[in-house]
């Protein structure tokens, strides 16, 4: 993986690991939103091109994952 690619992920996952709320993580440049459809509930933060962290929040965040979606 690129080099600036892991910065960002790490970057964003540190970002969620702080976050005690769902709201914490509305930050410029992450494009922080809720998916759609089947995806209801899940909420994703940009990473790079097509890649994203998703996550569910139930006090915090679970099922964490890095994929593209798109």
């Amino acid at each position: 993986m690129p080099a600036a690619l892991r910065r960002r992920i790490e970057v964003r996952l540190a970002a969620l690991n702080e976050a005690t709320r769902l709201v914490d993580m509305n930050i410029t440049g992450f494009d922080f939103h809720e998916l759609k459809g089947a995806r209801k509930g899940c909420f994703s933060v940009h990473v790079n091109g097509p890649w994203c962290i998703t996550f569910y929040w139930d006090d915090g965040a679970t099922d964490v994952d890095l994929e593209n979606y798109h």
